[in-house]
């Protein structure tokens, strides 16, 4: 699903009129990291939002990038994220 189909409940509804996402998605999916840092950067100047990423999923063990000029913050949820992740039973 694109991303505006996924927050735009005009366009949802006409193309997936059966789907459970109705324009409010908050999670987006890209297909690489490099994507995946351009969307997580444009929704967090854009929307003046928090955001935390990129996040690697499918690694052998947890892995999670550290981007430069981050925030202490923006640091402990990243880290907070993996060591729950580490933890978490397989």
């Amino acid at each position: 699903m694109h991303l505006d189909t996924a927050l735009v409940e005009e366009i949802v509804t006409a193309n997936y009129p059966h789907s459970r996402i109705k324009g409010d998605a908050n999670v987006l999916i890209f297909p690489d990291l490099t994507s995946g840092n351009i969307g997580y950067k444009i929704a967090q100047r854009a929307g003046n939002a928090d955001a935390i990423g990129p996040l690697l999923m499918g690694m052998k063990k947890p892995v999670n990038v550290l981007q430069h000029g981050m925030t202490v913050a923006e640091i402990v949820n990243v880290a907070a994220i993996t060591a729950v992740t580490a933890d978490a039973p397989k």
